[in-house]
């Protein structure tokens, strides 16, 4: 999503124009109230409350997140994953203030010391809030044009020193990140931390074991204070995976480093010859996107999610964005394709197969989309206009905690005729549908 000071526009998973051939889709319970429904909802794995609704039961379909209008929300990032079933939830509502639900072993609400709360919370002590992110067990948020309290906020598990303020002590209410001011976008992996810049560079903090800092030398040194990405300029947006990083920069190439045990740095290297890289490097397999120099007056927020188009001077098919999950990533262009790479053992980048990909593959068992997001093995899009189709949520990949929406546990790993599910139809619907997605590493989905 871009981010100024004068208004937010929303970037909503991954986008464009396009028209295409509707492709089968297995059913899923109708809604309630299908898209008129004014509130988000969430659905999958539940053990920390982190759907948001004051129990802690799983939820096989969608069901409403009391007290959160969709038209409310600007943005939902998910964490957890670290630990199985249990998760927590960060709201960034139109008023720039932020809410949280869920878990909170380690303070990843933000909302001080306690147990886990399956309700809304709002976290106290921040406000002009841009954009968040959340991550195994911490999360951030971006505060610009305020003045003197300006920069990145971070709570949590601190462990490896991802929360960014020279400790390595949990924080259970949000403590500005040392030595930054500022910013367009943030990110959090599973135990690391991101920043672009207003200078279109990368800082970045955390857990570095696998090289996900991106600081070269061999370097793979925890770091509790914001470090540079040595040698990355001219980046437009980023993303985090769990132990992984990547950055798109304005020439419209995508850049990886940190893991690869499954192929997740799309390199065309398998984990044998290239377990992980502690620098930036270029993956592989993706179309040319888009040309030209980068556009102070374009400020990129939020992970996985985008319009496909890009205020930067140039041509082609424009920058893509890129939704990060555990292990595999998704890449969407202004044509409305998909590309993946990284893990694909439960059929989540959508290609046909259930064999790892080492270098971007088109998800060409998906329609065209315009927005996406990666969770856990599995995957969440909104379609593009079509007849009946516009705004419908689909949904494939793994399904072990309902987080498919499908109203029971069957995985869709797309292959031999399987089909991906509409979660929710919205033929119809202009007024109020849901237009953005979030999916957690803890199983748990999100509509608004």
């Amino acid at each position: 999503m871009n981010v100024t000071t004068r208004g937010l526009r929303l970037r909503a998973a991954l986008t464009v124009i396009a028209t295409a051939t509707a492709l089968g889709a297995a059913a899923a319970p109708a809604l309630p109230a299908e898209g008129h429904d004014p509130l988000v909802y969430a659905w999958g794995a539940n053990g920390g409350g982190q759907l948001g609704n004051s129990t802690t039961t799983a939820r096989y379909a969608p069901a409403a997140v009391p007290s959160l209008p969709k038209q409310d929300v600007y943005k939902i990032a998910a964490g957890g994953g670290v630990t199985g079933g249990s998760g927590f939830a960060v709201a960034l509502r139109n008023d720039r203030s932020v809410w949280t639900w869920g878990q909170n072993d380690n303070g990843q609400l933000g909302t001080g010391p306690g147990s886990n709360n399956s309700a809304l919370g709002k976290v106290p002590g921040i406000s002009g809030i841009v954009d968040v992110a959340a991550g195994g067990q911490h999360a951030l948020a971006l505060r610009t044009g305020t003045g003197k309290g300006d920069g990145v906020y971070a709570w949590g598990l601190n462990d490896k020193g991802q929360v960014g303020d020279g400790t390595n002590t949990n924080r259970f209410v949000p403590k500005l990140v040392q030595s930054m001011h500022g910013g367009k976008q943030v990110a959090a992996g599973c135990n690391h931390s991101m920043l672009l810049t207003e200078n279109n560079t990368v800082k970045i903090w955390g857990a570095n074991e696998k090289g996900q800092l991106g600081l070269g030398d061999k370097d793979t040194s925890n770091h509790n204070t914001p470090v540079d990405v040595p040698e990355l300029t001219n980046v437009a947006r980023i993303a985090a995976g769990c132990d992984f990083s990547l950055a798109v920069k304005y020439d419209g190439t995508v850049w990886a480093w940190g893991d690869n045990t499954r192929g997740q740095l799309g390199v065309n290297k398998t984990k044998d010859a290239l377990a992980f890289s502690n620098k930036p490097l270029q993956v592989q397999g993706l179309p040319a996107g888009q040309t030209g120099q980068a556009n102070p007056a374009d400020q990129t927020g939020g992970t996985g999610t985008g319009t496909g188009t890009d205020a930067s001077q140039g041509t082609g098919l424009g920058l893509p964005d890129i939704a990060a999950g555990w292990d595999h990533v998704y890449a969407l262009y202004s044509d409305n394709k998909v590309y993946g790479w990284g893990s694909n053992g439960n059929g989540q980048l959508a290609d046909g197969t259930t064999t790892d990909r080492t270098s971007a593959h088109e998800a060409t068992q998906l329609p065209p989309v315009k927005a996406i997001t990666a969770g856990y093995n599995y995957g969440l899009a909104v379609r593009t206009a079509g007849t009946g189709t516009s705004n419908d949520i689909i949904s494939w990949g793994l399904n072990q905690k309902g987080q498919l929406g499908s109203g029971d546990t069957t995985d869709h790993n797309l292959n031999n005729n399987d089909q991906y599910v509409t979660i929710f139809p919205q033929e119809g619907e202009t007024t109020n549908p849901f237009t953005r997605v979030t999916a957690g590493g803890s199983e748990s989905s999100y509509a608004y």
